[in-house]
């Protein structure tokens, strides 16, 4: 069945805007994208149809801070020690700081969702809630953060990282039905050169590369 739309802008990316465009729609598919219509429509009206949005890096379990760590022109090593200072104040291993971060992450990508985003890639730190990813109308890549400069740490977070890459929402029988594309993909984010052992960045690209 054929479903019409006209909205005040179409953005269609691979041409200039159109101005009270038409957007047909077949099967929850894009058929047509045109300047009018001589068929029934649905006008929108005073709206922009666009493609949904990629936020390619986020910090979701940050979502419920009610205004972001630190302040305007901060040095970046004061603004690293609130962000150290907040992490550590939530240990992982006590059920009310858990659910406290599966209300994090789970508010994050309702609030992603409502302002049209359709994928996000979450830099997760190791412990992150998958319940909420597995719920959530949008989908993305779940990346590991690696951080890391001990030799002691190494061989445990490249543990860590193989199992990340092993197991993530989108395993079968984890997800609703969904396109042919997986909603989650899990992926490997080393922190930065100033955190990250030479070792653990090159295997931790070499785990990426083999996957």
């Amino acid at each position: 069945m054929l479903q019409r739309y006209r909205a005040r802008w179409l953005f269609p990316i691979d041409r200039p805007p159109i101005a009270g465009g038409v957007l047909t729609v077949r099967d929850g598919f894009i058929v047509e994208i045109a300047a009018d219509s001589d068929e029934p429509v649905t006008d929108l009206g005073d709206v922009a149809i666009l493609p949904a949005l990629i936020n390619a890096h986020t910090h979701l379990e940050f979502s419920d801070l009610a205004e972001p760590l630190g302040t305007a022109r901060e040095p970046l090593p004061t603004w690293i020690r609130r962000v150290v200072a907040h992490r550590r104040s939530q240990p992982a291993d006590e059920p009310q700081q858990l659910r406290s971060r599966e209300q994090a992450h789970a508010a994050g990508l309702a609030e992603s969702a409502a302002a049209g985003v359709a994928a996000v890639g979450e830099i997760a730190t190791p412990g992150w809630p998958e319940p909420p990813y597995r719920e959530a109308a949008i989908g993305g890549v779940v990346f590991l953060e690696l951080l890391g400069l001990a030799e002691e740490r190494l061989e445990p977070l490249l543990q860590l990282a193989r199992e990340h890459l092993q197991r993530h929402p989108s395993q079968a029988g984890e997800c609703p039905p969904q396109p042919a594309w997986p909603r989650w993909l899990p992926g490997l984010s080393p922190h930065a050169p100033y955190t990250v052992h030479p070792r653990l960045l090159a295997e931790a690209c070499q785990l990426a590369a083999a996957r």
